[in-house]
């Protein structure tokens, strides 16, 4: 899993932020500044 990676999109009312998921031992991570509020959806 060294090589993985993956995006998701968070929505959260008219806002949209892609953030880059990171190999984190044996799962992926979200790295880096990104607001997640009440109500927030995400697409991967």
């Amino acid at each position: 899993m060294s090589k993985a990676s993956a995006k998701v999109t968070l929505l959260n009312g008219t806002g949209e932020q892609n953030v880059t998921l990171v190999p984190a031992g044996d799962r992926l991570e979200a790295k880096g500044s990104f607001r997640v509020a009440a109500g927030t959806k995400s697409l991967a």
